[in-house]
């Protein structure tokens, strides 16, 4: 299989890796997932460690064709940590 884009920096730890979304603390947080599909590859022009969104964006610009959300609820329950044995709380209700 061909290699498909490049990785750049991430808004959780600044590293240029994937790093899922980090959830502080109890209670419902909630993440959207964005894909874009493109009519061509974006051209950056700074190395992948100094891509961040604002930036990957602007290279989007004129060649998003569409876009879809994916919106996600985590909920943490009081008193659980994020390392051990973390245990996946119940999902949300759905919404009416």
């Amino acid at each position: 299989m061909k290699s498909v884009g490049t990785l750049g920096n991430n808004s959780v730890n600044e590293r240029t890796e994937y790093a899922p979304p980090h959830s502080k603390g109890p209670g419902a947080k909630t993440y959207i997932y964005t894909v874009y599909a493109l009519s061509a590859p974006p051209q950056l022009t700074v190395p992948p460690a100094q891509v961040s969104r604002e930036v990957l964006l602007t290279a989007m610009k004129d060649r998003i064709l569409a876009t879809a959300e994916l919106e996600v609820v985590y909920s943490r329950p009081e008193g659980a940590t994020a390392t051990g044995n973390d245990r996946r709380p119940n999902p949300p209700p759905p919404r009416p």
